[in-house]
């Protein structure tokens, strides 16, 4: 404790901030100071005489200090007022105050904003809370602190839509944004008053900033250079375009676009260069270089990367200059925790977890495999050489701390990273020192400034190539989105332990943890449920169910739509296939060639093997509708069902087509592609599902002959509630339990239909919609059935 007493207090701490965002429980708002107190004058009596005892009551007291901050922080958000009307998307008008310069993204802007009025019908309601704003017509100038008003439509984000998938509703409660107000594409942001005077902050950060984004925009020649630098300085990615950003990240380089302890040990060579050009002493150069690191971390917006690396910048100079001893990690320790104090909600931010994460994996891996590699003699004696293996060294520590994380949040491995680094780092720092060369100078004298500009815009076009080549490659990535949290955790936790026991040639402690290892996985596999799981995945407008068997077979019935703007099958399906672990498909079940039933085929051919596709054999009314080309032009077999089939390589499931019969798919039968989608009834045990593509009324009065054969206890909704569908005779004949609509959010055909909705009611029918539940998910086991999301 008293060589590192910011470790010992930040433990406790940030297990207090865990707990109390897991658990829905608050102490009194004076209870935690009672508690302090209480405790402060029972440490200071028992600390001589029961030390033991004093040191658990500090512990407690540092675990509640960290649970009441938190606590606080959520409190605050649940009484914003704005929240009571975003939970169903609202076109209003609404006024709010600027809190933040906007940001140019690379469509549109956007700013968070500080809600104070909206419309509802002919009353102005105040209100209080964050929201994020957006639109992307050319609005007025806006800057921090103007009153303007705006016409849109409010909403709260998405939340995990599909199991596993990023939650940005939570992202954004953690920065205290209540929700996303769009602004109308054809409406004004209207200014209602500017702000009157020019604030502290606006005058130290957002003028400079702005400043900075302009001599970029003049001096670098090529726009995607332009706003790659203004990234890799300040920090602003909007404008870096979503390929680049891609490259990056697939190349394993995606830091040097964050800003975060590379750039601030790149920002001190800049500054501690510019402050041996005076005749200083030592003691004022030291003083200017920790002011200049936290005027960049404002400059930069306070990211907890940059903050992070400022503060152990700043106690490091500090420790210099009150002649103390330094240790890293109490330094790294006392950042965290000061972080956190203030902003503890950074706890579970992605860029706060790799920062700590990564410098405390080279100063602990760093060390460690630089004195091994001494030891045995295999540092190289020329100076470059050096270097270039300390750069490497540095690298691979960073890489091997940061891989959990990395593969816990993208689901992937860059595979090249540790090669790119030694390239794209050194690269980066010769063009961040130039850049802000460029700064210095541009404000002085145009002339070195275009010289300067052009070498930094060479710089950036052959480092957007080498990143760009080396992401083309087919092995620069490791795909690893079959691995979970806790078996991705796990499995690190279990090698760390493994290499501590080996180095300090504990072999007995080896072996018992490769046995504990074994144990788990046996056990893991005695325990496993068999159970069949159906998954009525949310994938917008359209159609998409996962059905899994007990045996690991799977298949799916329909694919989701395809858009210029998205696809199903490579946004949603491919990537959840994956988190489920299946990597081939028994069988795909098209009810009908409809692109929302049908258009993410193509994406999970190519990715994942496909044995066999079931549809229905209807003549296409164009050529490039023909769906049964489509699919030989994939290399998919294809097998025609009609009303009688029955699908048997799945027992014990059975899957019975109830429709189309065959007179249905006949030329001018009167029944058009919904009306002829494939009808299939799955039986597991005593429990029955039915699936009903997009027909509509004309087949629900065919299928009524089937009478009580139609029962079952899971309907998935026909043609998405419309209100051409789901008859009152066809709903009385299923009786089902539960009905699921899977439709999208703020559709265009207003799916579901009122009208369905009161007929499910008047049935006392439990109805699901994705749009609303996201991805709902059944169990069975034949006997039992769970709703289980």
């Amino acid at each position: 404790m008293k060589k590192r007493p910011f470790v010992f207090l930040l433990v406790p701490f940030i297990a207090g901030i865990f707990v109390a965002d897991r658990i829905n429980y608050s102490l009194h708002f004076l209870a935690i100071p009672a508690i302090a107190f209480s405790g402060l004058i029972l440490i200071f009596i028992l600390a001589r005489k029961y030390p033991q005892i004093a040191f658990f009551i500090l512990l407690t007291l540092l675990f509640l200090t960290g649970w009441s901050r938190i606590r606080f922080q959520q409190k605050s958000f649940n009484q914003f007022t704005i929240r009571n009307y975003l939970n169903k998307p609202m076109h209003t008008t609404v006024t709010v105050r600027i809190k933040n310069d906007p940001e140019i993204l690379h469509e549109g802007m956007r700013a968070v904003v500080s809600a104070e009025s909206l419309q509802v019908g002919n009353r102005t309601i105040p209100v209080t809370g964050n929201i994020l704003l957006r639109w992307r017509q050319k609005q007025p100038k806006l800057e921090t602190g103007d009153l303007i008003s705006a016409t849109g439509t409010g909403t709260v984000a998405d939340g995990e839509r599909n199991p596993g998938e990023f939650n940005y509703r939570q992202y954004l409660k953690r920065r205290m944004i209540c929700g996303i107000f769009y602004v109308g594409r054809k409406e004004k942001i209207n200014i209602i008053k500017r702000n009157p005077a020019i604030s502290l902050t606006s005058y130290l950060f957002t003028a400079p900033r702005n400043f900075i984004a302009h001599v970029f925009r003049r001096y670098i020649t090529k726009v995607e250079n332009a706003a790659l630098l203004k990234g890799l300085i300040l920090g602003l990615r909007g404008e870096i375009t979503p390929e680049i950003r891609t490259e990056f990240a697939n190349t394993g380089v995606i830091h040097v676009l964050a800003v975060s302890g590379l750039h601030v040990g790149y920002v001190t060579i800049f500054l501690l260069g510019l402050a041996f050009l005076f005749p200083l002493p030592s003691f004022y150069r030291t003083v200017f270089v920790m002011l200049g690191l936290l005027y960049y971390a404002g400059l930069t917006g306070f990211k907890p990367p940059v903050v992070r690396a400022v503060i152990m910048a700043d106690l490091f100079f500090l420790g210099e200059l009150l002649q103390r001893r330094r240790d890293v990690y109490n330094i790294l320790a006392a950042a965290a925790f000061l972080i956190l104090l203030f902003k503890p909600q950074a706890l579970f931010d992605v860029g706060f977890q790799l920062s700590f994460t990564a410098v405390f994996s080279i100063i602990f891996l760093y060390s460690k495999a630089y004195a091994y590699f001494k030891g045995k003699g295999f540092l190289p004696k020329n100076r470059i050489l050096h270097g270039i293996f300390q750069l490497f060294l540095v690298s691979i520590s960073a890489q091997l701390g940061t891989l959990p994380l990395t593969i816990i949040y993208f689901s992937r491995i860059p595979l090249l990273a540790t090669f790119a680094n030694l390239i794209v780092v050194p690269l980066v720092q010769v063009i961040v020192i130039l850049g802000f060369a460029l700064i210095a100078v541009a404000a002085i004298w145009a002339g070195p400034a275009t010289v300067i500009g052009m070498i930094i815009s060479a710089l950036l076009s052959i480092l957007t190539f080498f990143v760009g080549s080396l992401s083309s490659l087919p092995f620069v990535k490791l795909d690893v989105s079959f691995l979970s949290p806790f078996v991705t955790l796990f499995i690190f936790s279990f090698l760390l332990l493994m290499l501590l026991t080996m180095t300090k040639r504990r072999y007995g402690y080896t072996i018992i943890l490769l046995f504990l290892l074994a144990d788990v996985t046996v056990w893991s596999s005695v325990f496993k449920i068999n159970e069949l799981r159906l998954t009525y995945l949310d994938i917008g407008q359209g159609d998409a169910c996962l059905i899994e068997l007990p045996d690991k077979r799977a298949f799916l019935i329909d694919t989701g739509p395809h858009s210029q703007n998205y696809d199903a099958g490579f946004r949603t399906i491919i990537p959840y296939l994956k988190r489920r672990h299946i990597f081939k498909l028994d069988a795909i079940f098209i009810s009908h060639s409809h692109n929302d039933h049908s258009g993410g085929l193509y994406s999970i051919a190519q990715q994942i093997k496909v044995k066999k596709v079931y549809t229905v054999n209807v003549a296409a009314e164009k050529p490039e509708e023909d769906f049964v080309a489509f699919c030989d032009s994939l290399h998919l077999p294809v097998q025609f069902l009609s009303a009688g089939d029955i699908v048997s390589c799945f027992e014990p499931l059975q899957i019975q087509v109830l429709s189309p019969f065959r007179f249905m798919l006949k030329k001018n039968s009167g029944f058009d592609v919904n009306e002829t989608s494939q009808v299939l009834r799955l039986i597991y045990g005593h429990h029955h599902f039915l699936f009903c593509g997009d027909m509509e009324k004309q087949t629900e009065n065919v299928l009524l002959l089937y009478d009580s054969f139609l029962r079952a206890e899971i309907l998935k909704s026909p043609h998405h509630g419309s209100k051409t569908s789901s008859t009152l005779p066809f709903l009385q004949k299923v009786h089902p339990n539960w009905t699921v609509i899977s439709v999208g959010k703020w559709n265009r055909f207003h799916h579901p239909s009122r009208s369905v909705l009161r007929r499910l009611k008047q049935e006392s029918i439990k109805y699901i919609r994705t749009d609303e539940n996201g991805a709902v998910i059944f169990t069975s086991d034949g006997n039992r059935l769970r709703r289980v999301r």
